[in-house]
C-alpha cells in the first residue's frame, strides 16, 4: 500500500479517476489470472514446478499496484526512486530490477510470493501505457 500511496495520487491527476480505476482494476484482474494459470502453463521440467501448487493461496492487491507502478515508471523513467528507502536509482533501472527479481523468483519458486501476479500486473500496466501512447500518435 506504500507503493500505491507513493505512485497513485500522481497518476490520478495524469489519467483522471475513471482511467486510473480502469488501470487498477484491470491490473488486478490480469494479475489474478496470471497467478491462477501459471502453474498450469509451465513446462514439466521447470525448476519451480515442484514448489508450485494450483491450490496455493493468494492474498493482496500487489498485482494491481504493480500495474500502477509500471505505468508510473514508464511515464517518468528518469525520476529517482529510493529502493528500500536507501538506494537511489532511476525509475527505469528500478523497474528492470523489480522485473528481474520477480522473474527469478517465478523461475526458481519457493518464495511464497505471487511473482506471476506481479509480472502480470506490470505487463498490464505496460500495455495500458502503450495503448495510451498509440492513441496520441
Amino acid at each position: 500500500m506504500f507503493a500505491l500511496y507513493s505512485f497513485g495520487p500522481e497518476l490520478v491527476l495524469v489519467l483522471g479517476a475513471s482511467k486510473f480505476l480502469a488501470l487498477y482494476l484491470g491490473g488486478g484482474l490480469v494479475s489474478n489470472l496470471c497467478y491462477i494459470y501459471w502453474p498450469y502453463l509451465i513446462p514439466k521440467n521447470f525448476p519451480s514446478l515442484y514448489k508450485l501448487s494450483p491450490y496455493d493461496n493468494g492474498l493482496g492487491a500487489s498485482g494491481a499496484v504493480n500495474a500502477i507502478v509500471a505505468f508510473n515508471i514508464l511515464t517518468y523513467p528518469t525520476r529517482i526512486i529510493l529502493v528500500n528507502l536507501i538506494i537511489p536509482l532511476p525509475a527505469a533501472l528500478a523497474g528492470i530490477a523489480f522485473i528481474l527479481y520477480d522473474t527469478y523468483g517465478m523461475y526458481f519458486g519457493g518464495t511464497h510470493i505471487g511473482h506471476s501476479a506481479h509480472l502480470g500486473g506490470a505487463l498490464f500496466g505496460t500495455l495500458f501505457f502503450i495503448s495510451r501512447r498509440l492513441r496520441y500518435f
